[in-house]
Formats: structure tokens, C-alpha cells, sequence
């Protein structure tokens, strides 16, 4: 056995480990885009009882402002010399205003601060436990994956094998790879889009990283 034909099988052990460390690559982005999909849906949740809470206070505001002038303007009549009629109105004016007031906070101000307090939890923890996690999982499992694809081309290298991009359409022996290396970007969601199969290719003279190749089976000896 020549030492190109070791060199080929330790290739193709080589890549093996490559292609199981992108498709775990990949898999981890699938999952850190899902924990993102999540947390943006409850970002929008949060967003909507924010906003919601913001509409009940302005309400609110309107009632407190409502009681203090009735207050005042009750306290001006008396002042004024007002029936007794006239002011048991302002006063009942008031109480209603008053446990109106009490009753929105009690049926609708309160349950919408636990809301939006208990969404704006869920969007810290989907974050700090579940997208951050996938994150580092998904850097990790690129790294390993570069590790392995450059394993592949320092191994080519070693076997004095220049290799360049041929497409062929026409059947070729061997198995194909692709030594396409893990995308990276600022943003998880544009790691690993549109990542391709084994393309039909064969072994040229000048091989440059990250592109497709083919290692024939050693013909002759």
C-alpha cells in the first residue's frame, strides 16, 4: 500500500469527522434560531402589555385628576355657603369616582402589572438561559468544525495533492465532499443559510480552501 493510499483513507477519516462537525454546526444554529424566534415572540408580547399598562395609567391619571378637582370644588361649595343637597351630590360624586377608580386598579391596573412584570421576566430568562446557551453552543460547534475542515486541507497539503473546482456533469467514482467551512456573521441567523450537498467534482491541479472536491480511488498501483 503506498503512502498516498494511507494518506487518502486518513482523508477520509479526516473528513468524516469534518462533515459530522458541520452538520452538528448546523443543527445548533436550527436550534439557537428557534430560542431567537421564541424570544423575539415574547419580546412582542411584552411590547404589547407595555403598552396596554402606559394606557391604563394615562386612565388612571384622568380619574385622580377627576377626584382631586371634585374634592376641591366640593370643598369650595361648602365654603360658599352651598345647600346641603348640593353638597351630599359632590359627595357622592366623589365616592363614585373614588371606588371607580379603586375598582379599575384592583380588576384591570394590577392584573396588567403582573403581566407585563412577568413578561418582561420571560424575555430576561429566554434570553440568559436559552438563547444565550444556544449561542456559545452554536460558536463552539463552528470552531470544532473549522478545527476539523482544516485538518482536511492541511492533510491534502501533506499529500502533495493540489485540488481545484471542476464541476462535472457526468459520473464520477469516489466519494465527493464539500470543504465548504462554517459560516460566521454578527447575527446567529445568518449562520449556515443555504447550505449545499455534495457537488459532482474531480480532482484538477490547484487546490484553494473552501472549495468542493472529489478524491478518486488510486488507479493502478
Amino acid at each position: 500500500m503506498s503512502d498516498l493510499t494511507v494518506t487518502i483513507g486518513t482523508l477520509d477519516t479526516d473528513y468524516g469527522t469534518y462533515t459530522a462537525a458541520r452538520d452538528d454546526a448546523v443543527t445548533k444554529h436550527a436550534t439557537l434560531d428557534a430560542a431567537e424566534a421564541e424570544y423575539d415572540r415574547l419580546e412582542t408580547v411584552k411590547n404589547g402589555l407595555d403598552a396596554a399598562y402606559a394606557s391604563y395609567l394615562s386612565i388612571e391619571g384622568g380619574l385622580t385628576a377627576t377626584l382631586d378637582g371634585a374634592i376641591a370644588a366640593r370643598a369650595a361649595a361648602a365654603t360658599a355657603g352651598a345647600d346641603a343637597a348640593v353638597l351630599t351630590n359632590w359627595d357622592d360624586f366623589i365616592l363614585n369616582i373614588g371606588n371607580y377608580r379603586n375598582a379599575i386598579q384592583t380588576s384591570i391596573g394590577v392584573p396588567l402589572f403582573n403581566d407585563a412584570t412577568n413578561a418582561d421576566l420571560a424575555v430576561t430568562n429566554q434570553f440568559a438561559d436559552v438563547v444565550v446557551p444556544a449561542q456559545n453552543a452554536a460558536d463552539t460547534a463552528d470552531a470544532t468544525a473549522a478545527t476539523a475542515r482544516a485538518s482536511v486541507v492541511s492533510g491534502l497539503a501533506a499529500a502533495g495533492v493540489d485540488l481545484h473546482l471542476v464541476h462535472a456533469h457526468h459520473a464520477v467514482a469516489g466519494a465527493g465532499f464539500r470543504l465548504a467551512p462554517p459560516q460566521h456573521g454578527a447575527h446567529a441567523r445568518n449562520q449556515h443559510e443555504g447550505t449545499e450537498g455534495l457537488g459532482d467534482v474531480v480532482v484538477g491541479p490547484q487546490f484553494q480552501a473552501g472549495d468542493d472536491v472529489r478524491l478518486l480511488p488510486l488507479g493502478g498501483e
